[in-house]
């Protein structure tokens, strides 16, 4: 079975832990090819093993850390503010009103998104 078949099923800390267990017994070569996996593959956990101990084996989130082009949240606030004041009004006549500093498209963003009526 491959690396990939088994961290589907059961846990993927278990999976790397044994990994890395493997690899002070046979090798990373070995391991990886045990595993049927990349020694690349292999060596990250192994390397993160080291640094972090067993919190190197967890999942690492995804998500960016940073977001650029994100609308700040006193504007996202003053929005919602704004459509709770005129609940009839959409995007357009909102901007024109209170001269938004943001795109038509991004109020009608937080309004669906964070409104609810």
């Amino acid at each position: 079975m491959t690396y990939y078949g088994m961290i589907k099923g059961i846990s993927k800390f278990d999976i790397r832990l044994k990994m890395v267990e493997k690899v002070k017994e046979i090798g990373i070569s070995r391991t990886a090819k045990e595993f049927e996996t990349t020694r690349l593959t292999v060596r990250k956990w192994v390397r993160r093993y080291r640094e972090q101990g067993l919190r190197g084996l967890e999942d690492r989130s995804r998500a960016p850390k940073h977001i650029p082009h994100k609308t700040p949240k006193d504007i996202e606030n003053r929005v919602i503010e704004l459509r709770k004041t005129h609940p009839a009004w959409g995007p357009e006549r909102l901007k024109m009103h209170y001269e938004l500093p943001i795109s038509i498209k991004a109020i009608s963003c937080i309004i669906r998104g964070k409104l609810v009526l």
